[in-house]
């Protein structure tokens, strides 16, 4: 017998995790957001502070989403230079949301 095949590319599970999780927390907000404004509150603070953090999630999931394109999940002897390039400056958060230097 022939145990099954070491899976090379992990990037996948990293992706559906991340993007599971802003899901779930936007789940969060909407509820936090309705019971406020439900109760006739305006926005706080402590509102405002939640809602960036869940825009900050947002773009973590999709920096990550771009690296796993761009290499993240293999193993690193396993990408051309090229990859590895492309996954450096995926992976840096500047670079991937548009702010090149």
């Amino acid at each position: 017998m022939t145990g099954a095949p070491y899976i090379q590319h992990h990037g996948a599970v990293v992706v559906a995790i991340g993007y599971s999780l802003v899901i779930v927390t936007l789940g969060f907000t909407l509820t936090r957001l309705y019971t406020t404004v439900r109760r006739k509150q305006g926005l706080r603070l402590d509102d405002w502070i939640f809602l960036v953090a869940n825009t900050i999630a947002l773009a973590q999931s999709i920096i990550v989403d771009r690296a796993v394109h761009a290499g993240l999940g293999n193993h690193f002897s396993s990408l051309s230079p090229s990859s590895q390039d492309s996954y450096f400056k995926a992976s840096d958060p500047k670079t991937a949301l548009g702010d090149e230097i």
